[in-house]
């Protein structure tokens, strides 16, 4: 617990709300228990809640963090898009068989009844229509029944903005007409949802015009607006609008000719219309577009939830499907059978199962039959025993934690939940000791969460536990290269890594790897160096109240403080230790030093930067002035910038690598930039760009490598970033410069990857650039130049850089006029999708039956041939595929083993899809043009003071 000698600390106004979204969290967890679990034997009870025991943990440590799970707001453009979602971890499905053999054998058997599958579908259509509504637009109703009172009390506003919305309402079925080609292309009952969300919108738009604020119960959606630039003297760049059920009638006011004109022209501009696709996504051109259509949820909102919202609910047992139970509501109950949804309710779906013959051709195919059976026994049976399991460790721990906050009820729910108060309370001093001091001091002052964590690592698998371990590791990194002439041998206990010369320094270097209480330590020593000022330097390392790195010119020591995650990212990388510690990049294991970057120029930080910061984060340090963030545990994004932050700015991986400074005081830099001869790689992401300007010391080619924090960041209004511009691309003499490109291996599957690179290769020719494109091989597990060089260059504790240098000399050449990007429509984007993932599903199983002595007698042989089996048999029918496999016998499947591993069909038809976007994977080599890379010229020694300086 914080003492009174605890550095004083801001309290942010996010924890606040962090630890009520984790009450909420708990309670809700809780609340998902059934009695009827009891009806399952005791003995399959508790394998089940054993087996749950880390899922449970860590959905409480989730719920304590307030995370929530990402789910897409739209449906999908096709059925198959609603697979994902119903899978499964291994874990569950797992659990999930022994608890269906645990049910009596006419309950299993009806399962499988049609009339109760019929009922599996319908509560599926359900749960992504009305579930759907009522998760992301649950104001819709009192937002409708609010614009009533302001038709009454503000008629010439709502006027106008009746105008408006009829006007926008023709125009959005005109486009849907235009699409589909039918005369009516949207019911009208999809016209009266679109009409009410504008009406919604205007409304909003009115409040804010006049400065009107409304009280709202429970949760709301804030919805930013960008301004036109006509309005921004009034409004600003962007205004905020808020969307919630209303606790109370809104209040108006009399508005002045000056505020009607500016509603006006708010009606008349694309706000209306943006707004609008806020507060009702459902009305929408790519709601159109959807399997579950826009015409379907109107029906739903106007029949269902509309009504629902007003009326109270009442319990549905469907007949059919209690009928084939037994009658006994509690197996009903049990296998998670919805009574929410009344028989006419039911109707409107089972009428849209009947109609849509690609609905009924998708529901029928045996895979899909698998996943719907499995999923209702994952969201019933398993997700039961979770909560089950979830209350016994609430319960247990907490009896171990605090004895005093269970109370002595017999039932282990009602432990649990007694015990949810006191938690919050220590989670609330656990925030503030993070504020206060560091995470590894905080571990062990015995807060709820962290004896729970212990919990989890000791049912957690090794590895697992290993890795979340990894992140709370320090690892020190120390660069010394000061001669200091010693003689003295070193300690016993350090192990011998590596002995090479630097190609910075031209110096014999030994890197060492020690095993210290506080953690670990790689020490990179140079020859004459003394072991005693390199152990000195990673004792204020790994000392956490000391700075996370040094920079010490005069001492010529650099070194950082970092995770053994982080570290092992890097090394994985192919980045090696000196490389380490000269990028200077580090971990935080400081919550409040995390939350100081991540606000930027914001008094508070978000609440997604208070999740991330629970735990140490990988910060990757440009400068003082601007440092990006890596979470060890994200929540939406990888990287993180600092809140406010305007220019995203260009690393330079090679003058960290180095050790340049700015042109002005170095010549070396500035020969660099002045002359052509250095070739410039222009790579997205830090690890892949250090590694690459590792490879071009070591291989002494002549390339100057700098990295993108996103792929169009490289450009600024169509003109390169100062960080590229400040190149001269052609001399006097007319010599240009060589330019590589070097994104992932998915450019050409990606319209705007591709686009960024054709504008950015533009730009350089502009500047009198030659630029080349670096193609690596197609696959999902190497997507970057670093997950290449771990798989191709990696030979033990050495790196042979050869096969990346090949793909460098191979690179294709940009004509001056490269074909421009033509972005595919909606269907043809939906169809690259498709084919991608067959393509990398197909790749990934043929690289692993080419390593097998014998395919036919692995299980991947058949997975293989079933994603095969429509291109090679043109047969898309699943069921007589899986039959035609079946029947082979031995001899039949090795026949078709050279076919299935010979060729990658959906990769052509990838291709094919792709034909808008340039691959540049034609034409001359930087090789041809160039006759492959010089070596630079001899030099000497640069360790200089400035090898230690920040550029």
């Amino acid at each position: 617990m914080p003492t009174e000698t605890s550095k004083s600390f801001r309290r942010f106004k996010g924890f606040y709300r962090l630890e009520e979204e984790a009450k909420r969290q708990l309670y809700e967890l809780l609340a998902g228990w059934k009695p009827e679990f009891s009806l399952l034997p005791e003995a399959a009870q508790a394998a089940a809640m054993q087996q749950l025991r880390p899922l449970a943990q860590r959905a409480i440590l989730n719920a304590l963090e307030g995370r929530t799970q990402d789910e897409e707001e739209q449906f999908g453009y096709d059925w198959e898009d609603a697979l994902p979602r119903m899978q499964a971890s291994p874990l569950r499905t797992a659990v999930a068989q022994p608890l269906t053999e645990s049910l009596p054998p006419s309950v299993r058997e009806a399962l499988n009844h049609p009339e109760v599958v019929r009922r599996d579908r319908i509560e599926w259509l359900y749960g992504e229509t009305v579930d759907r509504i009522r998760k992301f637009t649950p104001y819709l109703a009192s937002e409708e029944q609010a614009l009533e009172e302001w038709k009454r009390r503000c008629p010439q506003a709502y006027s106008l903005a009746e105008q408006a919305a009829r006007k926008a309402v023709q125009a959005y079925q005109d486009r849907s007409r235009r699409i589909s080609g039918a005369l009516t292309a949207i019911s009208e009952e999809t016209r009266r949802l679109s009409l009410t969300a504008h009406l919604i919108a205007a409304r909003k738009l009115y409040q804010h015009v006049l400065g009107l604020s409304e009280y709202y119960e429970g949760n709301t959606a804030v919805v930013g607006l960008k301004v036109p630039p006509e309005m921004q003297a009034d409004f600003g760049t962007r205004i905020y609008v808020r969307l919630g059920i209303a606790g109370k009638a809104a209040s108006y006011g009399e508005a002045s000719p000056q505020q009607m004109a500016q509603f006006g022209a708010m009606l008349e501009n694309n706000l209306l219309r943006n707004l609008q696709e806020k507060v009702c996504p459902w009305t929408t051109d790519t709601a159109g577009a959807q399997k579950i259509d826009v015409d379907l949820l109107a029906r739903v909102y106007h029949q269902i939830v509309k009504p629902l919202d007003c009326d109270k609910r009442k319990a549905h047992l469907d007949n059919g499907t209690l009928e084939r139970l037994e009658r006994n509501p509690g197996y009903y109950r049990l296998l998670g059978f919805r009574e929410d949804i009344a028989p006419e309710h039911a109707q409107v779906f089972s009428q849209f199962l009947d109609s849509n013959p690609g609905l009924q051709e998708f529901l029928e195919r045996p895979s899909v039959q698998e996943v719907f059976k499995t999923h209702r026994i994952d969201q019933s049976l398993v997700e039961l025993a979770l909560r089950a399991t979830a209350a016994r460790e609430i319960a247990q721990v907490a009896r171990e934690w605090n004895p005093g906050t269970v109370a002595s009820q017999t039932s282990v729910m009602a432990q649990a939940q007694s015990a949810v108060p006191p938690i919050i309370q220590d989670l609330a001093a656990y925030h503030d000791a993070l504020m206060q001091s560091d995470y590894l001091s905080v571990r062990n002052q015995g807060f709820f969460k962290e004896r729970l964590m212990a919990e989890h690592l000791d049912c957690v698998c090794p590895k697992e536990r290993v890795r979340i371990e990894s992140y709370y590791r320090p690892t020190a990194v120390a660069l010394v290269a000061r001669d200091d002439h010693s003689k003295d041998p070193v300690p016993p206990d350090w192990k011998l890594l590596r002995s090479y010369t630097d190609p910075v320094t031209r110096k014999e270097f030994t890197d060492y790897e020690v095993y210290a209480p506080e953690g670990r330590i790689i020490l990179c020593l140079r020859k004459g160096a003394s072991p005693q000022s390199a152990q000195e330097a990673a004792r204020r390392l790994l000392d956490l109240a000391q700075p996370a790195r040094i920079n010490d010119c005069a001492a010529r020591v650099k070194g950082v403080r970092i995770s053994e995650l982080s570290y092992n990212e890097l090394c994985a990388s192919c980045l090696r230790p000196i490389s380490i510690a000269r990028m200077q990049f580090y971990t935080s294991f400081s919550a409040s030093e995390t939350l100081d970057i991540l606000r930027g120029s914001s008094e508070e930080p978000t609440i997604e930067h208070l999740v991330e910061a629970m735990r140490p984060c990988f910060v990757l340090r440009y400068s003082d002035a601007y440092c990006r963030v890596k979470p060890a545990e994200m929540v939406r994004v990888k990287y993180r910038t600092p809140t406010g932050e305007k220019k995203n700015p260009c690393w330079d991986a090679s003058q960290a690598l180095c050790g340049l400074r700015e042109p002005a005081k170095d010549p070396n830099m500035l020969d660099r930039l002045e002359n052509p001869k250095w070739g410039l790689i222009i790579i997205e992401g830090e690890k892949k760009a250090a590694m690459l300007a590792q490879m071009c010391l070591e291989r002494e080619l002549p390339y100057h490598v700098i990295s993108l924090p996103g792929v169009w960041m490289g450009l600024i209004r169509g003109k390169l970033v100062p960080e590229l511009e400040q190149f001269k691309m052609q001399d006097a003499g007319g010599n240009k410069r060589n330019c590589c490109i070097f994104f992932d291996n998915d450019k050409a599957f990606k319209p705007g990857v591709s686009h960024a690179l054709v504008e950015t290769a533009a730009a350089l020719q502009r500047a009198g650039a030659r630029v080349f494109v670096p193609n690596l091989p197609f696959g999902k597990n190497i997507k970057g130049a670093d997950d290449f060089a771990q798989a191709h260059c990696r030979k033990g504790p050495e790196i042979d850089y050869q096969p990346l240098i090949e793909i460098l000399e191979k690179a294709a050449y940009v004509p001056e006029r490269p074909r421009k990007v033509k972005y595919p429509s909606p269907e043809q984007e939906r169809e690259i999708n498709r084919k991608l993932s067959q393509a990398e599903q197909i790749h990934e199983l043929q690289s692993v039956l080419r390593q097998k002595p014998n395919p036919v007698e692995t299980p991947e042989i058949g997975k293989l041939f079933m994603l095969q089996a429509p291109y090679l048999l043109k047969s898309p029918n699943e069921r007589l595929n899986a039959t035609l496999w079946d029947s082979l016998n031995e001899r039949g499947k090795t026949a078709f083993v050279d076919m299935l591993l010979k060729d990658n069909p959906a990769l052509k038809l990838l291709r094919q899809a792709c034909g808008g976007i340039p691959s540049f994977e034609d034409g001359p080599t930087a090789q041809e043009l160039t006759e492959g890379p010089r070596p630079m010229e001899e030099r000497g020694s640069a360790l200089t003071p400035e090898l230690f300086a920040v550029a």
